[in-house]
């Protein structure tokens, strides 16, 4: 029996995916399980596991391509099974659609696809990106705003031929990882009133007090969890016309790559301790930047930490709140500078801390009072 091989749903919304490289070739030996080509989503690469012990009897597919969700990639034969081919969809990493939830447990989605978004074959949005072309600027001008092969190659040619009259420049195709960082930040921009609350906090009694092994980025994810615990408005998201609050604390962590941004969540970390979040968060930052993370992994965020402090030049910046959630904690460097305390000119280790939060659901006061607790904490650390 044959079994099919499709390009399964990692989440955020995936339309189209692209296929990197086979692991395996044709005539070969293959195990369940066993990865068979590597595979990229809208934000994350993983490898695609074969479904049976058997035969890879094609490659349907070549590296390199990108194809919509549900495409038959490959083709495994059964081994001791009679030759009829049976779709197996078990690939498909989305799991069924839970039961409703109560409000204050429920976990974040992926917000929905804009509306407005262009609908043009995989084939085509390939083409336009090796070339350059803008579709939305195409679709202005064709036929109630559907692109065709033929507008697209005419485009081509035409922009082709005309003379250069600017420098010399190259057309650098967006990775699919890019192109969803630019869509969901654009939307928190057009849909969220976003405002900015910034304190300075001194950090030289609880740099001295750290247990071995737990950096900087360890102390700001505890911080940040008993300030969500203080101030709980700021643990929610805003999905489906509704704000929800959560029970627990899943709190994501900006990753930095080539190619873009991921932000892994840790699970429930209200529950940690300062040395269990830190080493949670060792191992999820090094399968990020090594490409391991699961899909579930980097979904259902209900709060955001974004740090580059490991950057000595930035003293402080503002984040883009990540659509569904309704606030991000950025923290710039950590350095000497100095600070007037009881008249005194004195020297401290001090960061700077930018709260962005949607104004729709909480105010200024409130985010001043989530600055404060962080703070609170901060100090009696070192106690």
């Amino acid at each position: 029996m044959l079994v099919d091989v499709v390009l399964p749903n990692l989440g955020f919304g995936m339309e189209e995916g692209q296929l990197l490289a086979w692991l395996k070739a044709p005539g070969e030996a293959v195990r369940k399980g066993e990865a068979l080509a590597e595979i990229e989503g809208d934000k994350t690469t993983v490898e695609l596991e074969a479904l049976a012990d058997g035969v890879l009897e094609e490659q349907r597919v070549a590296a390199g391509t990108t194809v919509p969700v549900g495409t038959v990639l490959a083709r495994i034969r059964r081994e001791g099974a009679e030759d009829a081919s049976a779709p197996a969809r078990a690939a498909d990493a989305s799991p069924p659609p839970a039961s409703p939830e109560p409000q204050a447990a429920r976990e974040a989605a992926p917000s929905p696809e804009p509306a407005g978004r262009l609908r043009v074959p995989p084939a085509l949005r390939r083409l336009a990106r090796e070339h350059g072309i803008d579709l939305e600027d195409l679709a202005a001008s064709a036929p109630e705003g559907r692109i065709t092969r033929e507008m697209l190659e005419a485009r081509i040619e035409s922009q082709e031929a005309t003379p250069e009259t600017v420098a010399a420049r190259e057309a650098v195709p967006l990775s699919t990882m890019r192109q969803v960082i630019a869509r969901r930040l654009t939307q928190g921009m057009q849909e969220m009133p976003q405002f900015f609350v910034r304190a300075e906090l001194d950090f030289g009694a609880a740099l001295r007090a750290l247990p071995e092994g737990v950096g900087v980025n360890a102390l700001l994810l505890w911080l940040t969890v008993q300030a969500l615990k203080e101030v709980p408005e700021f643990n929610a998201t805003f999905e489906e016309r509704t704000l929800w609050r959560h029970a627990g604390i899943d709190l994501a962590q900006a990753v930095a790559l080539p190619d873009g941004l991921l932000t892994p969540v840790l699970r429930d970390a209200g529950n940690e301790t300062i040395g269990g979040l830190a080493e949670r968060s060792r191992d999820v930052v090094s399968r990020a930047r090594a490409g391991r993370l699961k899909p579930e992994e980097m979904q259902g965020g209900s709060f955001t930490l974004s740090n580059l402090g490991v950057v000595q030049q930035i003293d402080d910046f503002t984040a883009i709140i990540n659509p569904p959630q309704i606030a991000i904690l950025a923290v710039g460097a950590l350095r000497e500078r100095p600070v007037v305390i009881e008249g005194g000119l004195h020297i401290r280790p001090t960061a700077r801390l930018t709260l962005t939060a949607d104004h729709r659901f909480v105010d200024g006061m409130l985010a001043a009072d989530f600055l404060a607790a962080l703070d609170r904490h901060l100090q009696a650390f070192s106690a």
